[in-house]
Parts: C-alpha cells; structure tokens; sequence
C-alpha cells in the first residue's frame, strides 16, 4: 500500500475584513499548501496598486482607491497574481513569508518583502526590485526589464574591487560550503555612469575528497534532503577520485557506497539517491529509493553487491548501524531526478539512461558491478540526493559519504551463467553452469566461482560447497534440487586470480514450478469434474513487509499445468484455498487469470480484486468464483463461499489501477489486454477460457 501523499488542496473561506467605499476590492482566497496555508490574492483588469503589510496576527491587503482587508491567521506563504493593466505590487519590509508575486499585466512594478521571494514581471517593461532575502526575479517579455537586487553577503575580501583600464575588476575568493552558490558583481556607479548589476553566475564549490585507506575515498560533508528539490542545498556532493587523492590502481571492479549518520524522523521513505560515475552517461545506479518507512534514527550503513538483504523487512523495521544492504529500488514508478544547475560538476546521466536496481528494475536491473564495473574511476564521482516528500520527511546524512573501491588487476574477464533445465520442476534437479572467458576464449583452470542467490549460498548447495574450481574448459557448476517454486536470480562471481585475470560475474534467473495435482474426476475416460491445483503458497506481495507494500506476489505467476482433457471445456471454477488479509490487504489485492492461449497473448480475465475493506481482517478463508454462482463479492466486510468473479477496478472511473508484471524469468508475461468482471457481465470465466484449455493451462 502506497502512503498518503500531500496535496495542494484549495479551501475557499469567508473572510472578515474592512472595506472603504469607491476603493477597488481583489479576490483573496486561502489554500493548503505545502503542509501550511497560503494566502492567495487575484488582482482585476484594471491597473491594480496592490500592497501588503505583515502584522502580529495576519496580513492587510490594500488596493487602489484605499480598499484594504485585514486577514487574520498563521500564513505560511503568499502568492499574488495582478492579472490585467499594469500593474504595481508592493510587499513591506515587514512581510517575513515567502511569497510568489506574479504582476500579470503589460508594464509592472514588484518589490518583495523579506522572505525568498519570486517575482515575476508581466510581459512590457518592468521594475522589478528584491529586497531581503533570497530572490529570483524572472522576466517574461521581451521588453527591457529593469531589475534591481536586494540585499546579499559580500564575498570576503572581494568588497570595493577597483576596475582596471579595461573596465574589468577581479576578485579571488575561497568557499567554506558545498554546492552551487549564485554569484553577482553590482558596479556602484560614479557622477557619470549609474550602478548597475550582474547576472547571477552560479560556482560550483566541491570540499577536498580524502582518502583515509586504500581504495577508500570520502566527502565528509553533510548532505540535508529538505523534502523541496527546488530548496536542496547540496547537488550534487561530489567524491574525486585522482586529483584530490591517489588513482585507483586500476579499472573498476566493484564499488560500496557508504552514508554517514544517515536519519529520517519519518523514515527515509522518500530520500533516493543516485550515484553517477566520472564518465557519466549510463554509468549510474539508483541505489537507495524508498526503503523504509519508519522513525530512523542515526546510523551508519553501506550499500554493496556481497550482502544479504534489501535495506527493509517488515513494517517495524529500520535500518541497522554498521549493516551493509543491496541496492533497492522499492519504489512502483520511475524517479525522475532534476538537472543540476549548471555548471555543477559536468557529471549527470544522458537523459533517459538512469538504471535503476532492484525490485523495480524487474529484469533491467542493475546492481554496482554492472553499473560502474570495468570503467575507470578517475574523476569526479556524484551523489545525486532527491526528496519530494515535503518538509516533514526530511532526511539528513550528517556524516558525508564513502566509496569504496574492488579494482580489477590482470587480464579482463567475462562470466555467462547457463541452467540446464529451466523452466525446472519443484523436487527436480537444476544444473547452474558458470563459464569464465578473456578475450573470448575460456581461462582454463585458473581460479573459482562463487554461486549465491541474494547474497548468500543458493539452497541445497550450502557453503563453502558454492565455491567451484574451474575445470581445465573454464566452467564450473553447481547442481540443486531444493529451490522453491518461483524466481531465482543465481549470481555466479569469478574471484579472479591476482595479475592474471580479473573478477567478473554473471547471472541466470531460474524458473522453478509446482507440480499440478490432480483430484477428483477421471481426465482419460471424461468423468467430471476434474480438479487440478497448486497447493504452494502464495505471498502477496513478494517483498511484504517493504515500505510501500506493494508489487507482484511470489511467486509471479502462480501455474497449474492441464494435460488429457478431451473435448471442450464446458465449466471453470477457480478456487483460492486459506486466504489472509491481515490489516485489511484484500482490498488491495489484484488478480489475473490468464490460460495458455491468452497468457503473453492478446487478454486475460481480472476476476478478484479492489473487494473488501481497508478494515476487513480474516484469515484462512476459501472463496471461489464461478459464472453461476448467485452473485458478486462486496466492497464490505467479505466471507468464506462461492461467487461470481468481481473487480471493482475498471478503466476510466479512477480506479483502473492493475499492474501485472511479467515474471522475473521472462517466461510468462501477463496478457496484453486485461477483461474485467462486474454485475454488468462484461466478461466471464467460461467466455475467456472455453475452448483455449486444451493442451496445458499455466
């Protein structure tokens, strides 16, 4: 289940005020925004003289003709917008809130009060003046604007810088903070030549990397993820590697990213963050996104290839000091991180090319030695950190951060991991082959192969027994009969031999089956009916327990392979056995019926979801759905019997939300076109499946 976003809702009230006859009102509105209340002002199409003062208890609003109206309240922020005429916006030094100020018409005047203010002029010739803090002035037209600064901080030692004969004047300064800070030379002008200002230039600042061990590399400044991309002090916090500090001894192999003093006080749900390599492009990872969703307190934690376990479990869990995590990207969509300004530090991704890691990533994923393994590392290494959870989800890494580098040494190397049988059955024997090549022939008897799924020895091949030698062809296998049903991603990593060949790995996803049962009926001589089942558990959704708690089940798909029907099909039931919803779960739970001529094909039958509550808990209730049953499921309290199938989720009212993904394995993708089932009879199980069961059902 996704947590509750914040929206900017608009609440239109009465307001008390005080009004002055033949002057001109405005409309004056307030809205939630941004987890405050905005004050928001519409000007007319006359030529408006807008003003406002902040008092103890509200803000006054004036206008032309001497109209005010006193607002009393807590204002967080305030946005005016002049509309027609020109237009004149005029904030008192006493206005502290931030404060959007639009002037709308042709030739406007805006001045600012003392918040961080944006202004913006109308499409003529403007004035627009920033007074206290910080600023930005846009202008619209194509007029001349005049725009006039406000007050700033004088770079140290860079006051009163004469100009030269070239009417030049240069100033040498040194930065105590990271980032990007805009700069501006104002010329104060003599008897002849008015001041004047520059343009805002951004600088780059990057604090001095170090390198306290080998391969280690560090930036110990803080980095504060506010909840407002557009207010992100820090973007992105760069590591280098090589000016700074020594060069890797050679190309990468792998590398582990190390957050210092990492905490949320709502959990780090919405803190992600992206790391881009010196050669940019596509070397880059998504590595932390959405991972937990509880208080975390200040730890240290790092995020590498050899570990475990994503960085979440159940919904009380927070990440633990000192544990090292895979890359986990948890969240249902892509994250889409801003550019920075420019110049930053000349490392981004190519527009489209971010990878992300697993479980999004389904079968493009990438972990670190995809991403940056066999590039070099010189340069300058960037942390991209993104929050848009609002200020109350603010997350801080108080400590800086840390890479550490596996460098590659000898020959380069290639590892292609092959399954024997796959799709495989449950009880039955997998063979999982790992061959080692460089330059694209095999290595021989040099060095071993470690086999893990999720970091740890795969099941029925304990450790140290998924150690292998290589034998004299450059392969080595394991063989396992103890793999559940579902997906299994084997990692085979060649620990390569010091100068000679280098470390590489590889992957296979092995598919693993329940084997069908049979009760009931006779198929070979057509007694009906004939039940086939798949009694395996099903955990909906595989990573229960993650943050959003949400995604496929495990396994995707559930199968039951048909055999020996003879004829056509004349009635199908589908029967869910021991069904818990704790917390109310049902409700979202989605379900897919797809037979082997539809499944990858052109439809498939929703026939179990949206039903239920948020409040309906059971557990270890049966419910089955047949065409003849008397009728359909609720959006109540639910209980154990037969029913016709039922979703409440259809296109085009809201609602349509299925996501049915395709399996990890890449042998069984959802259809390409889902049928949904309501009272209005729009499809049912018998129409889907008559006459397409014949020759297997999985």
């Amino acid at each position: 289940m996704s947590r509750n976003r914040k929206s900017n809702v608009v609440l239109f009230e009465a307001l008390e005020g005080r009004t002055l006859m033949s002057g001109t009102p405005l409309a004056i509105s307030q809205a939630a925004f941004d987890g405050g209340t905005q004050l928001r002002v519409t000007g007319t199409n006359g030529n408006d003289q807008i003003t406002v003062n902040q008092t103890a208890t509200g803000l006054v609003i004036g206008n032309t003709g001497g109209w005010s109206q006193t607002v009393n309240g807590s204002f967080t922020s305030l946005w005016i917008n002049g509309e027609g005429g020109n237009n004149s916006i005029v904030l008192s030094s006493s206005v502290t809130i931030n404060s959007t100020l639009i002037g709308g018409g042709a030739n406007d005047s805006i001045v600012s009060g003392n918040g961080n203010d944006t202004l913006y002029g109308g499409t003529g010739k403007n004035l627009i003046q920033a007074r206290g803090g910080n600023d930005t002035l846009v202008c619209l037209g194509s007029t001349a604007d005049t725009l006039v600064g406000g007050t700033a901080t004088t770079i140290s030692g860079c006051s009163a810088k004469p100009l030269d004969s070239n009417g030049q004047a240069t100033c040498t300064a040194t930065f105590a903070n990271e980032g990007n800070q805009a700069l501006q030379a104002v010329y104060s002008g003599t008897a002849d030549f008015v001041t004047s200002s520059s343009p805002d230039v951004n600088q780059f600042v990057k604090n001095h990397s170090t390198n306290p061990n080998t391969n280690e590399y560090c930036n110990g400044g803080a980095i504060s993820m506010p909840g407002v991309p557009s207010e992100q002090p820090i973007y992105p916090s760069v590591i280098n590697v090589g000016t700074d500090t020594p060069a890797l001894s050679g190309s990468v192999n792998n590398v582990k990213v190390t957050l210092n003093n990492i905490s949320g006080p709502q959990g780090l749900l919405e803190g992600r963050l992206l790391l881009v390599a010196p050669s940019g492009g596509s070397n880059n990872l998504d590595f932390m996104d959405l991972v937990e969703n509880n208080p975390q307190s200040v730890v240290t934690v790092s995020f590498a290839d050899d570990n475990p376990a994503p960085p979440y479990g159940d919904n009380s869990s927070t990440l633990t000091n000192g544990a090292t995590y895979e890359a986990t990207d948890g969240s249902q969509t892509a994250t889409v991180f801003p550019s920075a300004i420019s110049p930053a530090s000349g490392t981004e991704p190519s527009p489209g090319t971010v990878n992300y890691a697993q479980p999004f990533g389904g079968t493009n994923a990438l972990n670190f030695a995809q991403a940056f393994g066999g590039i070099s590392g010189t340069g300058d290494w960037a942390l991209y950190p993104y929050n848009n959870g609002g200020t109350e989800e603010n997350v801080s890494i108080g400590g800086g951060w840390c890479l550490t580098f596996t460098v590659n040494s000898g020959n380069a190397t290639t590892t292609t991991v092959t399954s024997g049988t796959n799709p495989a059955r449950t009880s039955a024997s997998a063979t999982i082959t790992a061959t080692v090549k460089s330059g694209g022939n095999p290595i021989g008897a040099n060095g071993s192969v470690t086999f893990t799924e999720n970091g740890s020895a795969p099941a029925g091949v304990p450790s140290p027994n998924n150690t292998v030698s290589l034998n004299g062809g450059g392969q080595a296998s394991i063989t396992t009969s103890s793999l559940t049903e579902g997906d299994h991603k084997i990692v085979a990593s060649y620990n390569g031999v010091t100068n000679t060949y280098s470390p590489s790995f590889g992957s296979v996803v092995q598919r693993i089956d329940n084997n069908s049962v049979i009760t009931g009926g006779n198929a070979a001589i057509n007694t009906n009916p004939v039940q086939f089942c798949n009694t395996g558990a099903i955990l909906v959704p595989a990573g229960s327990g993650g943050p959003e708690n949400e995604g496929a089940a495990n396994p995707n798909p559930s199968n039951i392979f048909v055999s020996g029907l003879p004829g056509t099909i004349q009635d199908v039931e589908v029967t869910i056995k021991n069904f818990n919803s704790p917390s109310g779960n049902v409700v979202n739970t989605e379900s897919l019926l797809a037979g082997p001529a539809t499944a990858g094909g052109t439809g498939g039958l929703d026939f179990f979801s949206g039903t239920g509550s948020a409040s309906d808990d059971f557990s270890n209730e049966t419910f089955s759905f047949e065409d003849s049953a008397g009728g359909n499921l609720g959006t109540g309290a639910l209980s154990a019997g037969t029913y016709k199938p039922t979703s409440f989720h259809q296109p085009g009212q809201g609602n349509d939300t299925d996501s049915f993904f395709a399996s990890l394995s890449g042998f069984y993708s959802p259809p390409q076109i889902v049928f949904r089932h309501r009272s209005d009879d729009q499809l049912n199980i018998n129409t889907l499946i008559k006459g397409l069961i014949q020759n297997g059902f999985g």
